[in-house]
């Protein structure tokens, strides 16, 4: 085989590699977006198999219900003076409370009565919560 026939099915092998990764990882793409984002126009968020959605926790059970064996919680996240209800199947991080900063990973519905609901990817990934307490610097008193 000449060194110029190899080189052009390297080249061949390399780009087909290089398309199979794009044209597979197309369908893993998350968005980010807030709770006002969503509510001005909700068709938009639908049609995306998992979004991000950043807001304030509210509403926040001190404890989950047991439902078929799993620990569910079901609050809201705010922003922007717009709600969206979140329903979370799993473990919650220690910093998760009522008015933490949170970002929700999961599916958007729309239920029976048309509102919108947010069901997390569950366990530790469907949540994310800041505690700014905890992050924030000593403060230096004089």
């Amino acid at each position: 085989m000449s060194s110029s026939l190899k080189i052009l099915f390297t080249v061949i092998v390399a780009i087909a590699g290089v398309s199979f990764l794009a044209y597979s990882s197309v369908g893993d793409i998350e968005y980010y977006t807030s709770v006002e984002n969503i509510l001005q126009n909700p068709d938009q968020w639908l049609k995306h198999k998992t979004i991000q959605v950043h807001g304030i926790a509210h509403r926040v059970p001190s404890r989950g219900t047991i439902v078929d064996q799993k620990v569910t919680r079901t609050f809201f996240i705010q922003s922007g003076g717009k709600q969206l209800k979140i329903v979370h199947d799993g473990v919650v991080p220690d910093t998760f409370k009522e008015e933490a900063e949170t970002v929700v990973k999961g599916t958007l519905t729309r239920e029976a009565d048309g509102s919108l609901m947010l069901t997390t990817v569950g366990g530790e990934q469907g949540i994310m919560a800041k505690c700014p307490s905890k992050y924030e610097g000593r403060k230096i008193t004089q």
